[in-house]
C-alpha cells in the first residue's frame, strides 16, 4: 500500500528525532562528568527549593501561633472569653482605648516579624480593626493597605484586606477609592463575597455622583449572575432604580 505524503512526512520526523537521540546518547557517553555535574546541580536546586518550602510552611505556622496568641492575650485583657466573636467595652473606656493601643502595636510587630506570610496580613487586619475601634481611621487605612499589598494576590485574604479598607475609606467619605478597592475585591473570583463588594462598589459610585460607573459596575453585577440574597436587598432596589432611569433617559 503507497504511503500517503503526510503519512511520508511523519516517518521523516520520527527518524530525525531517533538520529537526535542517538547523537544525545553518544554525547552522554563520552562526557559523563559533565552529565553528572549537571544532575547533581539539578537535584541541589531541588534541595534548595525543597528546604525553601519547608522553611516557608514553618515561618506561615508560627506567625500564624503567635498572631493567635496575641489575640488570645487580647480577648484575656478586656475581660472577654477565649474564642469570642463579640468583645463588650469595659466599664472604663480609657482601659478599652489603652488595650486596643496596647494590642494593635503587639499585632503590627508581630507582622513585621512575619514578612511575607499570610499571618502577617491576618495580624495587619486586626490591627487596623482595633485602630478603627479608637477614632484612628488614618493609621487602620495605613494597616489595611499594607495588608492588601502583601497578601497574595487573588487570594480570600486579599478580598479581606480590600474590604477592610475600602469600608474604611468609605467611613472617610472617600467614594471613589472605596468604590475601586470593593471593585478589585469583585472582581477576585476566589473572595467568597465578591457579590457583595461589586454591589457596594456601584453604590459608592452612586454616593460619589458618578451614575455612568455605578451602571457599569451594576452590569457586571448581573453578569456574574449572583446567587439570591448574596446582594442587600436595598442595594439592590437602589442599583434597579438607576437601571430604570437610565433606561427611561436613553428612550
Amino acid at each position: 500500500m503507497a504511503k500517503r505524503p503526510d503519512s511520508k512526512q511523519a516517518t521523516e520526523t520520527l527518524e530525525e528525532i531517533e538520529s537526535l537521540f542517538d547523537r544525545l546518547a553518544d554525547w552522554v557517553s563520552a562526557n559523563p562528568r559533565i552529565v553528572m555535574g549537571v544532575l547533581a546541580g539539578i537535584l541541589g536546586l531541588a534541595g534548595v527549593i525543597g528546604l525553601s518550602q519547608s522553611l516557608s510552611l514553618r515561618s506561615e505556622q508560627k506567625g500564624s501561633e503567635d498572631l493567635s496568641a496575641i489575640y488570645a492575650d487580647y480577648l484575656s485583657a478586656m475581660g472577654a472569653t477565649p474564642g469570642a466573636l463579640e468583645v463588650e467595652e469595659p466599664a472604663n473606656p480609657e482601659i478599652g482605648k489603652r488595650t486596643r493601643t496596647e494590642y494593635a502595636a503587639k499585632l503590627l510587630a508581630s507582622a513585621d516579624d512575619h514578612g511575607g506570610t499570610r499571618a502577617a496580613v491576618g495580624a495587619r487586619i486586626q490591627a487596623g480593626v482595633l485602630q478603627a475601634e479608637n477614632g484612628e481611621l488614618e493609621a487602620a487605612l495605613a494597616s489595611w493597605r499594607e495588608a492588601a499589598d502583601a497578601a497574595p494576590s487573588s487570594s480570600s485574604l486579599h478580598g479581606l484586606a480590600l474590604l477592610r479598607l475600602a469600608s474604611g475609606l468609605e467611613q472617610n467619605d472617600d467614594f471613589p477609592g472605596a468604590a475601586a478597592a470593593y471593585a478589585e475585591a469583585g472582581d477576585n473570583p476566589k473572595f467568597p463575597a465578591r457579590f457583595l463588594a461589586l454591589a457596594s462598589a456601584a453604590r459608592c459610585w452612586l454616593e460619589a455622583g458618578d451614575e455612568d460607573q455605578a451602571l457599569v459596575l451594576y452590569g457586571k453585577l448581573e453578569a456574574a449572575d449572583p446567587p439570591a440574597g448574596s446582594v442587600p436587598e436595598h442595594v439592590q432596589t437602589r442599583l434597579e432604580e438607576l437601571k430604570m432611569r437610565s433606561g427611561e433617559g436613553a428612550s
